[in-house]
């Protein structure tokens, strides 16, 4: 019992440090594997973030399994690295619970306002920057 207290302890203490870690690490493999696509395929489509999302989901799916009962790592691989490697793994992975739940409505809810919200948004972020900047 005294083993598994000090690494409760632990990870309480360096909850954020473990986050923080993962997530440096997460970011600079993404840049990192993007930069390599469009070296190796070009820029004219943004095969990198397809790769790292499709990677990204299955790699989360795989941990969160594999991690289930262990709360230090799942801090640093999961809401670390994976979160800063793609939140679309995080999305992917919110989406299939729904689907194993059976909500199927709020699932395709879940889907179409995550998209449709953030292409919204990105596109009027751009339209406004650019307006103000003219």
């Amino acid at each position: 019992i005294e083993h598994g207290r000090l690494i409760v302890d632990f990870v309480t203490k360096f909850s954020l440090a473990l986050v923080a870690l993962g997530g440096s690490l997460g970011t600079v493999s993404r840049w990192w594997i993007s930069r390599q696509f469009q070296i190796w395929l070009g820029d004219q489509f943004p095969y990198g973030t397809i790769f790292v999302n499709a990677v990204g989901s299955a790699a989360f799916g795989i941990f969160v399994v594999l991690l289930e009962k262990h709360s230090g790592a799942r801090l640093l691989i999961l809401s670390g690295f994976m979160g800063a490697f793609t939140t679309f793994s995080t999305f992917s992975y919110e989406s299939v619970l729904l689907m194993q739940a059976g909500a199927w409505r709020t699932a395709l809810l879940n889907i179409s306002l995550n998209l449709f919200v953030s292409l919204s948004l990105c596109g009027l972020g751009i339209w406004v920057t650019q307006t103000l900047r003219s």
